[in-house]
């Protein structure tokens, strides 16, 4: 993300955390920061909008992960598969 889609990140959070009666902290702020920071503002800003119209409360940070575009989380699923599997002939076979 770049410095203005930090602090749009930043704005986006404290009015999530207005609609959803949460206190938004710096240490809370940075905890999400940490978690979301690979994806970019409209991934995340897509995600956020789901939960305004999904979650009752606060969303965690799965629930919002939960919430991107969906070529979003086939691709991370994607990854994962592919490294498991690829763990598991490395230990299978080694390397040479």
């Amino acid at each position: 993300m770049t410095e203005q889609d930090i602090n749009s990140f930043k704005s986006l959070m404290m009015g999530l955390g207005d609609y959803k009666s949460k206190e938004i902290t710096k240490p809370l702020l940075n905890i999400y920061w940490r978690k979301l920071k690979h994806l970019t503002f409209e991934q995340v800003q897509h995600a956020i909008d789901g939960c305004v119209d999904d979650c009752t409360y606060f969303p965690t940070v799965p629930e919002i992960i939960q919430h991107l575009p969906k070529q979003e989380m086939l691709e991370k699923a994607a990854k994962l598969t592919w490294c498991a599997n690829t763990q598991k002939l490395l230990n299978e076979y080694g390397v040479n």
